[in-house]
């Protein structure tokens, strides 16, 4: 017995979501378009980047070529954004954030018995949050001393062993590449916030194994300032590293005579500049 393949809801997260309005973002624009691969196999020969579109009840295949699926499981594979040249191996990179630059895929399975399917594709980055606050006096704890000055950071750098760049296995979720110290810099000048809404700097961090310290450094009102924070501290002390789909935030208050760091990880993360699309290449 066969049965064709049909792609119902689609949306980008089940554990790792694109939070928007209270929930995860769902694909129902005619423009979007994800692509399906299909492992080779005894059972089944291999479908490459096969392109579908939006379509109520079901996605629609654009080139009309239909993945038809026998009694034995199939192995596939499904990403967002589309590209034409879109490979079932991704390079990802690390990077200040931008959100055309988020990538979503998910591992499943089907035959003919589970023909019908819903996707939620998770996150294939991390994020690595900075936010910036100057303090404020017995704030957030008691004791807490006020920064007087203007608190203009005009340079802030920040560097650690991270996984630069990496290919991820869109079978199995794996990611290899070596790593080795990276340093980022911002150059651009920026005031902290308040501590009800600090600034953000989020940069998307190619998940990896990560151990020593990151350190980081801000040039503020024309004195240099520097902290660090060990990787059991950021990612915690039973898996040091950094995992698709969480973000790690580390609170920066500017004090008198230092940055003083505190650190929050969270499953999901809400980027409220993503756009109602991403770019299909």
């Amino acid at each position: 017995m066969e049965a064709t393949l049909y792609i119902g809801n689609t949306a980008l997260g089940v554990e790792t979501s694109v939070t928007r309005a209270g929930g995860p973002k769902e694909l129902t624009n005619a423009t979007d378009a994800i692509g399906v691969f299909l492992k080779g196999d005894a059972n089944y020969t291999a479908f490459s980047n096969t392109k579908y579109t939006y379509g109520t009840p079901y996605w629609e295949s654009e080139s009309g070529l239909q993945l038809v699926l026998g009694k034995k499981t199939a192995e596939l594979t499904a990403y967002y954004p589309y590209t034409e040249s879109g490979s079932a191996s991704v390079t990802l990179t690390s990077r200040a954030y931008a959100a055309d630059k988020e990538f979503y895929y998910l591992p499943f399975k089907a035959s003919y018995m589970t023909s019908s399917v819903t996707l939620n594709l998770r996150r294939a980055y991390s994020l690595l949050r900075f936010s910036f606050t100057k303090g404020e006096k017995d704030q957030p704890k008691t004791g807490d001393a006020a920064y007087g000055g203007p608190a203009n950071i005009t340079e802030f750098k920040f560097k650690a062993t991270i996984r630069e760049s990496g290919t991820l296995d869109l079978f199995n979720g794996t990611v290899s590449g070596s790593v080795a110290q990276k340093e980022f810099t911002i150059s651009e000048a920026f005031t902290p916030g308040s501590s009800t809404a600090p600034v953000t700097k989020d940069y998307l961090i190619v998940p990896a194994s990560f151990s020593g310290y990151l350190e980081f450094s801000a040039v503020v009102d024309t004195k240099e300032m520097k902290g660090k924070i060990s990787a059991a501290d950021l990612c915690g002390t039973t898996n040091t590293a950094f995992v698709e789909g969480t973000m790690y935030e580390i609170k920066v208050y500017v004090r008198p005579t230092e940055l003083e760091v505190q650190t929050m990880k969270v499953k999901d993360w809400e980027v409220t500049d993503l756009p109602d699309d991403l770019e299909n290449k």
